[in-house]
């Protein structure tokens, strides 16, 4: 657990989203540097970020939209355009799990499809 709502305070903390996810949590998206997710039940914070050398991390630091689609998937729109999608199970991040986009800044879904 992290003190710091983002790992790398470093750099912007300019938050673009917060959202809730179907558990409770609250997902806060930063423009430079990833996620933060609260853990409302057990109070914890879990970061997200880019690591170039694991491909199961975020495509890139800057994010600017977060949702849920029908199916249950947390997708994450990226400045870089590419949308990654949450893992529940294995608590990382597959990359361009919509591959190329133009910069996603807003994300927003009805009971079938992903708009962007």
């Amino acid at each position: 657990m992290s003190e710091n709502f983002f790992p790398d305070t470093s750099g912007s903390n300019k938050i673009n989203t917060i959202y809730e996810d179907r558990f409770g949590n609250i997902w806060i998206d930063s423009q430079d540097n990833g996620i933060s997710v609260l853990n409302m039940d057990n109070h914890t914070i879990d970061n997200y970020a880019h690591n170039p050398s694991d491909k199961n991390t975020l495509s890139s630091n800057k994010i600017f939209s977060i949702i849920e689609d029908p199916s249950g998937k947390i997708l994450v729109a990226t400045i870089d355009g590419t949308i990654d999608a949450f893992d529940y199970n294995t608590r990382s991040f597959q990359r361009n799990y919509i591959p190329s986009v133009e910069m996603a800044y807003t994300l927003y879904t009805d009971s079938k499809k992903i708009y962007g």
